[in-house]
């Protein structure tokens, strides 16, 4: 039996995490990368299912919701600093962390209405594209993915992933469990 969706609910981590996540350490470049991983995002999808952008920030926080007026998916994309990585030094690995240690990379939420398949399919492989799916607990594998009816999980994971995307897709997901970026592969 098909469950009915209301809403979709993802969180990506960006793919930089895995090569240079020292960008986030500078408020500008932290800015200017956020920032256009959103745009290249909304680019990657019909304007059909964009409307006008209406972008809240919240600079303080180094956090921002872009919210699609006239969307009929009702579109929300945002980022926030969520993932938490230690660096290691080589030479002194002893050592105890330091403030300077750590990073906090942004994480990506976007929400969005279901309106119909075609619509979710491509929402959501327009974001697994371009960032790695946010896996939120290591000891049990759960990823954040998220069909909602009402305030109700209906569907999640790999479940909610099945529906929507083909056989054989591969979810690279991440998540920052104890500090590190753990790195976890998924085949649908």
């Amino acid at each position: 039996m098909i469950k009915t969706l209301d809403k979709i609910f993802v969180e990506f981590v960006p793919k930089i995490v895995d090569t240079n996540p020292h960008i986030f350490k500078d408020f500008t470049t932290y800015w200017s990368y956020t920032i256009g991983q959103v745009h290249e995002f909304l680019g990657r999808l019909p304007d059909t299912y964009i409307g006008d952008v209406s972008e809240k920030r919240f600079e303080k926080e180094k956090a921002a919701m872009f919210t699609c007026v006239r969307s009929p998916y009702e579109l929300r994309i945002g980022f926030k600093p969520t993932y938490h990585l230690l660096l290691v030094d080589s030479d002194n690995k002893r050592r105890s962390f330091i403030d300077n240690d750590c990073i906090v990379c942004p994480t990506f939420d976007v929400g969005f209405k279901y309106i119909n398949y075609e619509g979710s399919r491509r929402i959501l492989q327009a974001g697994l594209d371009q960032f790695f799916l946010r896996q939120g607990d290591i000891d049990n594998g759960t990823l954040v993915a998220f069909g909602f009816k009402g305030k109700k999980v209906v569907e999640k994971d790999l479940e909610l992933l099945l529906r929507f995307l083909p056989k054989k897709t591969i979810i690279e997901s991440r998540c920052s469990y104890g500090a590190g970026n753990g790195m976890t592969s998924y085949i649908l």
